[in-house]
């Protein structure tokens, strides 16, 4: 967290020239930070930039940051008159008032810290509240910036009540809104410190549009390269692998050690997940940080924020952290299995025959992968609906327990479905799988995921996920609906099933479809137009699923029934579907011929 200790920290940095250029290139490849001002471009002066007196509407629910003694800009004196008026005029350098704001502040501790420990929670609500014996200023500060993004990433957990007292009329509206106000602090250079422009770009990488845009990159590799450009310069990277759990309130450090290992980890976190749920490679690789000897994020580190947290009992707080824990060993072995599961951007004419290394890599990977299972499911099961339903208790009153369990089950699951899909890719000149074992593996995994996600929406918890769910769904949801086509036989099916009509004469998958569907709408209401992509990608792979078996009845062989039998029987055609699956969410539009390694532009070829 961007704390500093007394105000003259803040004065020191004012003179600190700002880094950020015009360009975007990766960090690491020049000396130059990879300005984000590309990202979104039409959310930094939109609709409501052009429209004055729009904010005046919003004034009801908050105040000044300077109301705030604990609230800083680090560069406000050297940032031009013009601009700081213009950040006025937009709201930016308003926050909610107390009453709102501590909602806000709650919903991010329970709902964005938990898997993203970007701060201590403890220092933070120390900080917050002050000394009830005191008025003077408080020792440590945090940047405008820092809580601009935090209110932003809460925004999707907070009541809808209370967004409509800062004059917002749904989640969408809010989300936009407070994404452009944070972004407008980190475009117009508001803070030249490089912690807090880190952890900022870290919050905003939850920033999805909800509108299409052909101009800007994909935003949240944007905003890494701009956390990892920011953190390397304040040497996270070096704190990040040293295990020291350094309590930074009692440090003279500026910024402590523990801020800056609490960074780098969130930097490796969002450097596995993002690119698990939407296609893309590593940023953060063995090459540039030592995995095998670093010490990660864990307990020693947290800890200190059992009995300090004001949104969760003890109790429950060391469960979270103690999942968190087993989180963050999935996310080292998905330092192995991620640069091998998404070969989209070196590897597209690899031969699908696998290199000795491969084959090793990809066997270790499993083998890993089945140890965490086997070491994690006796004690952190995953919910499943099948055991009796947990009541919610006065130290859980969400049930938050349940819902970090199945979204770590939900992360693994997604895991050794991109690992067994890689696996295939490799033997896919085989005729057939000759063993069924990868079919089971992969059918258990896609029922583990329809099963977690159908927990959560029995316990009413779908709302308090992360939108990386809503792609770690793309591929079962594709895969259902598949069968659900295949299975309609001579019938024509549109997927209106899709929309919420249908007359498929399904038991079994019927019921996985209707809850996996069900998971996907509940984003709508915040992603509206990911949650219509997943469902397009769904049915484009039926439709590439339908042509496929027009061509096999052509020749006269036996029509794929459903997506097993179309592993099974023909694998190239299953790779060819889950493939285009990966690159409709990875590119967010229908993938293209090159988009594809030759063998299977081929199989493609045919259902055109």
């Amino acid at each position: 967290m961007p704390i500093e200790h007394g105000r003259q920290a803040q004065i020191n940095s004012l003179g600190q020239q700002s880094l950020c250029s015009s360009s975007f290139v990766i960090p690491g490849a020049t000396g130059e930070n990879p300005t984000p001002k590309n990202v979104e471009t039409s959310a930094y002066r939109g609709p409501i930039a052009s429209t004055p007196g729009r904010f005046e509407t919003r004034t009801k629910g908050v105040v000044l940051y300077l109301h705030y003694q604990f609230l800083t800009i680090g560069n406000i004196h050297t940032t031009p008159y013009q601009d700081v008026n213009y950040l006025e005029s937009q709201g930016c350098l308003h926050v909610p008032n107390p009453s709102i704001l501590e909602v806000f502040l709650r919903s991010y501790f329970m709902h964005v810290h938990v898997f993203l420990p970007l701060i201590d929670e403890g220092d933070f609500w120390d900080m917050y509240f002050g000394s009830p014996n005191t008025t003077d200023p408080p020792k440590t500060t945090v940047s405008l910036l820092v809580l601009q993004a935090m209110i932003f990433s809460a925004s999707n957990f907070v009541p809808l009540p209370i967004l409509q007292e800062l004059g917002y009329h749904d989640v969408s509206t809010a989300r936009t809104e407070l994404y452009r106000k944070t972004k407008l602090l980190f475009d117009l250079e508001i803070e030249s410190t490089h912690l807090p422009l880190a952890q900022s770009a870290l919050l905003l990488m939850g920033w999805v549009p909800n509108s299409p845009s052909n101009t800007s990159p994909v935003p949240w590799r944007t905003w890494l390269n701009q956390a990892l450009y920011h953190a390397k310069l304040i040497s996270a990277h070096r704190h990040g692998a040293i295990g020291e759990a350094m309590t930074w309130a009692h440090s003279t450090e500026k910024p402590p050690a523990a801020t800056l290992r609490r960074l780098w980890w969130c930097c490796i976190i969002l450097d596995r997940i993002s690119p698990l749920c939407t296609r893309f490679r590593l940023q953060i690789t063995p090459e540039i940080f030592d995995f095998e000897t670093c010490v990660p994020l864990g307990f020693s580190d947290l800890q200190g924020e059992i009995y300090r947290s004001k949104v969760f009992a003890p109790a429950t707080k060391r469960r979270l952290i103690e999942i968190f824990t087993k989180f963050m060993d999935l996310l080292m072995i998905l330092t192995e299995v991620l640069p091998i599961a998404f070969p989209f951007e070196a590897k597209l004419e690899a031969s699908p025959g696998s290199t000795k290394d491969e084959e090793d890599t990809i066997l270790t990977c499993r083998e890993q992968l089945a140890n965490w299972y086997e070491a994690v499911n006796t004690d952190f099961p995953a919910v499943t609906g099948h055991q009796p339903y947990q009541e919610a208790s006065v130290v859980d009153p969400i049930n938050s327990a349940v819902l970090y369990t199945n979204l770590m089950y939900i992360y693994y699951y997604t895991s050794c479905i991109t690992l067994f899909n890689r696996e295939i890719f490799s033997q896919v000149s085989q005729e057939a799988i000759e063993s069924s074992e990868i079919c089971r593996e992969i059918t258990r995994c896609v029922l583990g995921i329809t099963e977690c996600v159908g927990a959560l929406t029995q316990y009413d918890l779908m709302m308090y996920l992360p939108v990386t769910v809503l792609a770690c769904l793309a591929t079962p949801l594709a895969l259902y609906v598949v069968t659900a086509r295949l299975s309609s036989l001579d019938r024509e099916l549109a997927l209106s099933y899709i929309d919420g009509q249908s007359d498929i004469d399904l038991v079994s998958d019927r019921s996985k479809l209707d809850v996996l569907i069900e998971a996907v709408d509940s984003f709508s209401p915040k992603y509206t137009l990911a949650a219509q992509w997943v469902k397009e990608t769904a049915k484009h792979a039926a439709n590439l699923a339908q042509s496929y078996n027009r061509v096999l009845s052509l020749s006269g062989e036996e029509a794929m029934r459903d997506w097993v039998h179309m592993l099974m029987r023909h694998p190239k055609e299953y790779l060819g579907l889950t493939w285009t699956v990966d690159l409709c969410i990875s590119k967010t539009k229908l993938p293209e011929r090159h988009d594809f390694p030759i063998h299977l532009r081929k199989m493609l070829e045919k259902l055109n």
